[in-house]
């Protein structure tokens, strides 16, 4: 949050602060699915939040 906080104050024009806040949201996002992981075990869901974090990870 803070790095993201800290790109949107010093980046010189909108896109490149909106790249700064996507990161943080990207991670955040990711930490969220990695915990649901957790929570559900080794089932199928979990399969499917792998497949989740992957496609953040790299598209």
């Amino acid at each position: 949050m803070v790095v993201g906080a800290l790109g949107l104050n010093r980046m010189p024009d909108v896109f490149t602060r909106l790249h700064a806040a996507s990161v943080s949201d990207t991670l955040g996002v990711s930490l969220v699915l990695i915990g649901l992981m957790l929570i559900a075990g080794f089932t199928l869901v979990t399969a499917k939040l792998v497949f989740l974090v992957l496609f953040l990870a790299f598209v």
